[in-house]
């Protein structure tokens, strides 16, 4: 008896992030419609339906296009490209799930691929940064909730930063974090589903309110981002661990990288 050829295609998983209750942004360069092209790419349009869109004005300042994997990316040229945005992830004492794919270029100095702020001025409980730096052992680190300028070292109040200093970061890949804001912040972040130690630092990021990517968002933006991203997904609400392995296996099918 010949087989049912409904059995012999190959099945779609069908996820994508809004499968997950909670998205709060979602960035895919992937999607044409996302994004409006000027000198470079001058808004890059959130797809969760909560309109928190990124855009660069000055055409100097805007992104290029490029691919990862074959898929299309955006290049930040690491001198002036950024894209800004008025909206922030989370208000007030929140959780959160942040998710980011790249692929960059080991800086002289620190850099940052994205950062959020809640409030002006000094420090703030509700930052969160993911940067890059060669200055520790030619090492990418990332982190979240506040950040040490000079290295990109990062982590709630003034410890427990998260660096991925034994970790292969080369190639792409996504680095993936789960935090709270209160009043003693927690996080936890992954690189390609590898967990990355705690270390002590000190925390200076100083900002206006808002997100940034490719920089760091300052009212006068610096430490900028010298690479590509591919795609964004946040979340405003910690993500249980078989849903966090859910979108980072999205990514790693989608981006074409292998994830722990």
């Amino acid at each position: 008896m010949a087989m049912n050829p409904k059995l012999l295609r190959p099945r779609a998983s069908g996820f994508s992030p809004k499968s997950i209750s909670g998205l709060a942004l979602w960035l895919d360069a992937t999607d044409s419609t996302s994004y409006t092209i000027a000198t470079g790419v001058s808004e890059w349009r959130d797809k969760s339906g909560n309109g928190k869109h990124f855009s660069a004005s000055v055409g100097n300042n805007q992104p290029s296009l490029a691919t990862i994997g074959g898929k299309t990316a955006l290049s930040f040229d690491g001198s002036n490209d950024h894209l800004l945005t008025t909206a922030t992830l989370v208000t007030g004492n929140s959780s959160f799930t942040f998710f980011q794919v790249f692929e960059g270029t080991f800086p002289g100095n620190g850099t940052a691929l994205f950062t959020h702020r809640t409030a002006a001025g000094g420090l703030d409980t509700n930052d969160i940064t993911v940067g890059l730096s060669a200055n520790q052992g030619s090492s990418w680190q990332f982190g979240t909730l506040r950040t040490r300028v000079s290295t990109i070292r990062s982590g709630p109040q003034v410890n427990a930063d998260q660096r991925f200093d034994s970790v292969d970061v080369s190639g792409v890949g996504a680095v993936s974090i789960i935090g709270t804001f209160a009043s003693s912040p927690t996080s936890t972040s992954w690189f390609r589903g590898t967990a990355a130690p705690s270390t002590a630092g000190t925390s200076s990021l100083v900002g206006v309110v808002g997100m940034s990517i490719g920089c760091r968002n300052n009212a006068t933006p610096d430490l900028f981002y010298l690479g590509k991203v591919g795609e964004i997904v946040a979340y405003s609400r910690e993500l249980s661990t078989a849903d966090r392995r859910r979108v980072e296996a999205y990514l790693a099918r989608k981006w074409g990288y292998t994830t722990a």
